[in-house]
C-alpha cells in the first residue's frame, strides 16, 4: 500500500489491517519512505498478531440414548482462547414437549458444566436433536448439537401357566444381549420380570 505525507507535515497515520486467517505470532513490516531529491529511508515495524478472545464448545457424549421416563447426562466443555475469562451462559433449544435440559452450572466461570437431559414418560420414541448454545460478553456465541435418541419405556412382563401340570420351577429371561436372569414363580404360577 502507499501513503503520502503532505508537504510540510511531519507525520501521517498508518492503519494495519490483519485478516481473520492470519497466523498468530510475531513478524515485522518494513516501511520505506522516498522523497524527491533525498535518499530513501527504511524503518521496521514490529507486529505481533494475537488470537481474538473467545472460546470453543464441545460435548461428551454428543449422542445420548435415554428411555422415556429416565434421564441422561453429557459434559459440556468450554475451551477459552485469546485471554477470554468471562462467564459463559448455557441454554438449550429444540426439545419436544415433555423433555427438558438443565445445566449445572448454567453460567460457567470455569471450563465444564453438566447437561442433564430429562425425558418424560410421555415422550415418544425417536431421535431429537437438541441445540446447546453458549454465549459470553464480547465474544462470538457457539453451539453444539446433542443427538438424543428416546426409547419407549418398558413395563413388567408376566407369564401365567393355566395348568399345574408341567409348570416349571423357574424360568430364565434375557434382555437383548444381557446376562440370563433366573425368575421363580409366584402365586398362581405367575412369573414376572421387568
Amino acid at each position: 500500500f502507499g501513503l503520502t505525507i503532505a508537504e510540510g507535515a511531519g507525520s501521517a497515520a498508518m492503519t494495519v489491517n490483519v485478516a481473520a486467517g492470519t497466523a498468530v505470532g510475531a513478524s515485522s513490516v518494513v516501511i520505506r519512505a522516498t522523497g524527491a531529491g533525498i535518499p530513501a529511508q527504511t524503518a521496521q515495524l514490529a507486529l505481533t498478531v494475537t488470537q481474538a478472545p473467545g472460546f470453543t464448545l464441545a460435548a461428551d457424549p454428543v449422542a445420548l440414548g435415554i428411555t422415556a421416563g429416565q434421564q441422561g447426562q453429557s459434559t459440556v466443555t468450554i475451551t477459552r482462547v485469546g485471554g477470554f475469562t468471562g462467564n459463559v451462559a448455557l441454554s438449550a433449544s429444540g426439545a419436544p414437549n415433555g423433555m427438558s435440559v438443565a445445566f449445572n452450572p448454567a453460567s460457567v466461570s470455569g471450563t465444564t458444566a453438566v447437561a442433564t437431559v430429562i425425558v418424560g414418560a410421555g415422550v415418544g420414541a425417536g431421535s431429537y436433536p437438541i441445540t446447546v448454545s453458549a454465549s459470553g460478553t464480547g465474544v462470538t456465541a457457539q453451539q453444539v448439537v446433542l443427538n438424543v435418541t428416546v426409547a419407549a419405556a418398558g413395563g413388567p412382563v408376566t407369564f401365567q401357566f393355566c395348568e399345574a401340570d408341567g409348570v416349571p420351577v423357574w424360568l430364565a429371561v434375557q434382555d437383548g444381549g444381557g446376562a440370563w436372569q433366573r425368575v421363580t414363580g409366584a402365586a398362581q404360577h405367575r412369573y414376572t420380570f421387568p
